[in-house]
């Protein structure tokens, strides 16, 4: 992983660690609430958050424009000295349904050139409904295993905790095990364009 992915993540995770959770009525309020106009983003909520397959379609070249239209809400823009001249950044976030939250960076003229999520459930859940065993894990070669290598390996699908993609490549992070229990078994594979480069575990079998 490339320097500028690890800066531009750093920051990022700094920002969202700041955020805090919004609640909700019942009963009127809540029919109001529909009624009204969604609120303007702020930096500790947005109206909406998107789901997996329309995260997966804000592809790099994307206006502004057509990405807030397929997103559904706008989201909030992060301190001034985050920004430049030439780069438009946009937050959202969803700390209600474990912890989400996703930048997309508008960098003229090419339109979207970065898009990064994070994503998780959680704590006290799973986030595979396996769990991972040392001989799978010793089975998975950096540069070689592909992320269906690592699923036939564990015998389940991971959750994606993180997604970045950009110009110079896409970057993807699954947890297997126990990722928020300190007590159980838990794995941590990085995939770059395709194939995984860096992997991590605690307490394996």
């Amino acid at each position: 992983m490339s320097r500028s992915f690890r800066s531009v993540t750093a920051v990022f995770l700094l920002a969202v660690s700041t955020l805090a959770a919004c609640g909700g009525g019942g009963g009127d309020e809540v029919a109001a609430a529909e009624a009204a106009p969604s609120p303007p983003p702020t930096n500790d909520r947005t109206a909406c958050f998107p789901d997996r397959a329309t995260y997966d379609g804000l592809v790099l070249h994307l206006t502004q424009e057509e990405a807030l239209k397929r997103i559904g809400c706008p989201g909030f823009e992060p301190a001034p000295t985050l920004a430049t001249a030439e780069d438009k950044i946009y937050r959202w976030a969803d700390l209600q349904q474990g912890r989400r939250s996703m930048e997309l960076v508008f960098r003229a003229p090419f339109g979207l050139f970065m898009r990064s999520g994070y994503f998780s459930v959680a704590e006290d859940k799973p986030s595979s409904s396996c769990e991972p065993t040392r001989a799978a894990y010793d089975q998975l070669q950096p540069f070689e295993t592909d992320l269906a290598a690592a699923v036939r390996a564990f015998g389940c699908e991971g959750e994606l905790r993180a997604d970045i993609l950009t110009f110079n490549g896409h970057e993807q992070r699954y947890a297997w095990g126990h990722y928020g229990d300190k007590t159980r078994p838990r794995v941590l594979l990085t995939f770059l364009k395709g194939k995984l480069s860096e992997k991590s575990s605690d307490r394996l079998p």
